[in-house]
């Protein structure tokens, strides 16, 4: 019966032994799978860090299209402002010519009409001159 009880609490050892290693892988993956799980929460902080990073430059991004997109509005409202100006410049350009080309031709037709008047009464001096 000792033979017996001595066989069965060396089996009964062996089997705490066996247990005890098998707990210990145990608890060596669960800490291998800790540090996993804390390498890929350091990843999700860093990616969302890298988002939030993202977002904000997107942001900045947008704001500063919508300042050009204002300023090209505003630009293109001078643009227009501007080529108003010149064609009202233009139409007053064209209308200070015309009044001066009626004005040398005025002036040439006096020129003329003087000139005839000067000569019609030199040659009725002269003829007056001769008589």
């Amino acid at each position: 019966l000792r033979d017996a009880l001595e066989g069965d609490l060396k089996a009964a050892s062996q089997r705490r032994d066996a247990l005890a290693a098998a707990l210990s892988g145990r608890e060596g993956d669960l800490e291998t799978a800790n540090a996993e799980l804390g390498k890929v929460r350091k990843e999700a902080s860093d990616a969302r860090s890298a988002a939030a990073d993202a977002s904000a430059a997107l942001s900045k991004e947008q704001k500063g299209a919508a300042s050009l997109a204002t300023e090209r509005d505003g630009l293109k409202k001078q643009r227009d402002a501007l080529s108003s100006e010149r064609a009202e410049l233009r139409a007053e350009i064209d209308e200070l010519r015309l009044g001066a080309e009626d004005g040398l031709a005025a002036a040439a037709d006096a020129a003329r009409t003087d000139a005839s008047t000067r000569r019609v009464a030199m040659a009725a001096e002269h003829a007056a001159a001769l008589d």
